[in-house]
């Protein structure tokens, strides 16, 4: 369900607000996005047909959204606030005397799906690096071929202006796989994300997912199958899969670099919530082909994976405490490298 009250107004930002409706999980989310919006602007006729097929959260530019998740008897999982900047992430505080530059980039977990503006991973990474000016491009529902999208519609330049050394980290999960190679369960809500393939050596922007018939097919399975009892998990993953998640990245790499400095670093994050006994394999893979492409990985000791008391049960979000403990992660390893330069 989708309801939108604006009327617009030439030449002047319109107050807007956009509320949806919809059920998954077991869970009702509700959502209310307010702003306001210059419809003839030419950033926001640039905006919106870049951002619905991108980030899936946030329909205007400098909005404001109110989040709630609660179970068919009222039981509320989560009631937040989120305040994102005119690209659509998250805001973040503004440090102009910064020594250096950490960007975040990521999916849901990254954007802070279930948290407040002071409970989000890159809060707690400005408390924790305070001489560092931090950059939060998580977009929510999405994947690394989202975030390739955008970099190559703008430039980081346009983000935050700036000549700072930068560190940029992507946070990978496995399941972000599936995204990437448009899985039948994404499919559900992601059909209109970029999709990418490797012809021989070289990786091509193929459109959307909607585009491509096994989507089609896909859909149709979904509907038959809603619950997933016949066919759990579609396409198997195989080798040229595994390939294309590296080539997306090299891609994410090389235009990060362009639009920054040369001399910059980027490094593909193993999210500690990945490092089970069922997901090791997989992980190995995507570092292996990462490896082969020169494209550095960090990873955290076993031992510190994210439990389930830091998960939302049955939205599977990251809670603030999780966001908490995982930017004190982070912020080790961002410490040792900017220390080593």
């Amino acid at each position: 369900m989708l309801v939108l009250l604006a009327i617009p107004v030439f030449g002047r930002a319109t107050p807007v607000s956009l509320s949806r409706q919809d059920k998954r999980n077991g869970l009702i989310y509700s959502q209310t996005i307010t702003a306001d919006v210059d419809f003839n602007s030419s950033f926001f006729k640039k905006y919106r047909p870049i951002q619905k097929h991108i980030n899936l959260q946030v329909d205007f530019p400098e909005a404001v959204i109110f989040h709630q998740a609660k179970d068919e008897k009222g039981v509320i999982e989560f009631q937040k606030k989120y305040s994102t900047n005119r690209f659509g992430f998250r805001k973040t505080a503004v440090r102009e005397n910064a020594h250096q530059r950490l960007i975040i980039a990521g999916d849901s977990n990254t954007f802070g799906i279930g948290c407040n503006d002071d409970e989000t991973l890159s809060y707690f990474l400005e408390q924790k690096l305070p001489e560092t000016q931090i950059e939060n491009l998580g977009l929510a529902g999405s994947g690394p071929n989202s975030l390739l999208y955008f970099l190559q519609h703008y430039s980081l330049a346009e983000v935050e202006p700036t000549v700072k050394d930068t560190l940029m980290l992507y946070d990978f999960s496995e399941y972000l796989i599936e995204r990437m190679i448009g899985g039948k369960n994404f499919i559900r809500w992601g059909w209109m994300q970029p999709s990418y393939e490797l012809q021989g050596s070289e990786l091509h922007y193929a459109g959307t997912f909607n585009e491509q018939w096994i989507t089609k097919f896909y859909k149709v399975i979904n509907f038959i199958d809603p619950k997933n009892f016949l066919f759990p998990n579609l396409p198997r993953i195989h080798d040229h899969h595994y390939q294309l998640v590296a080539r997306i990245f090299l891609e994410i790499k090389k235009l990060f670099l362009q639009q920054t400095k040369m001399t910059n670093r980027f490094a593909v994050l193993i999210h500690p919530f990945t490092l089970n006994e069922q997901n090791r394999p997989v992980v190995k893979r995507v570092e292996e082909e990462l490896k082969k492409l020169g494209i550095e990985t960090i990873r955290f000791d076993e031992s510190t994976a994210i439990n389930y008391i830091s998960i939302y049960p049955r939205d599977l979000h990251m809670k603030p405490n999780g966001q908490h403990y995982y930017a004190g992660l982070i912020a080790q390893k961002v410490q040792n490298i900017f220390a080593s330069e």
